[in-house]
């Protein structure tokens, strides 16, 4: 009776020590990171080749999102032959109603994803490709990392991805609560093959 008393206590002081360990460092989070940058890892390629046995060359969609303390887009963008050719802002009141224009796009903030020269369907799947694949499944430090990502079901583009790395979401944890972007693609259309 003794013994299986003792090893209630034994487990009970375990997992208060785990939960402490959860509330003050939040280890789960960077397990669901990790989680997350494998499945880009494992999808991105079957959604690259997806897209590319298509042939697709001229297209638009609207882009929505992103990257704080760096640029914010909401508009309206048109490709041919993986150029783009226009950038709109959208107007929906449902949306942010400012598109930065191109001239504002290309000055070199440190942040990628604010340059409209990206926002072609194949030179976004380079620079996510680029982000898993540079990005080690466990880090420690602050780096920017790919956090989610999703490809569209019928043409395999990425539809929606998150970046950054603000720390967990632990008491003790480190954070920064402007260090994350994101951006969705959505209206996708083939406008010529």
């Amino acid at each position: 009776m003794r013994a299986s008393k003792r090893n209630g206590r034994i487990v009970w002081i375990i997992f208060i020590i785990g939960l402490v360990i959860q509330i003050l460092f939040d280890p789960l989070s960077g397990m669901l990171k990790a989680i997350e940058r494998i499945k880009g890892r494992i999808e991105l390629p079957s959604a690259r080749s997806k897209w590319e046995s298509q042939g697709i060359t001229h297209y638009s969609f609207d882009v929505s999102g992103g990257v704080a303390m760096g640029c914010f887009l909401s508009g309206n963008v048109e490709v041919r032959d993986d150029i783009i050719i226009r950038a709109d802002p959208r107007s929906d009141d449902n949306q942010n109603n400012y598109f930065y224009s191109p001239e504002f796009w290309t000055l070199d903030d440190g942040h990628s994803l604010c340059n409209h020269e990206i926002y072609t369907v194949n030179r976004l799947f380079s620079e996510l490709e680029t982000w898993l694949l540079d990005t080690p499944l466990i880090f420690t430090g602050m780096d920017f990392a790919v956090t989610e990502i999703s490809f569209d079901p019928t043409y395999g583009f990425v539809s929606h991805f998150r970046v950054g790395n603000c720390g967990g979401l632990g008491l003790l944890s480190p954070k920064i609560s402007d260090c994350s972007g994101g951006f969705v693609i959505e209206n996708f259309q083939v406008l010529d093959k």
